[in-house]
């Protein structure tokens, strides 16, 4: 998976579950993505 297409797996992801919150980004204190050995990497 090239990093384009990660990038574009992990926007899409977000926007999803965020839309389904009902106070959509109120409700979000962090996002952190982890490969499987990977160290967690903080988003937001």
């Amino acid at each position: 998976m090239t990093l384009d297409e990660l990038v574009y797996n992990i926007q899409l992801a977000v926007n999803i579950l965020v839309s389904l919150l009902k106070k959509n980004w109120q409700n979000i204190w962090a996002l952190y993505t982890k490969s499987t050995m990977g160290k967690p990497q903080g988003l937001y």
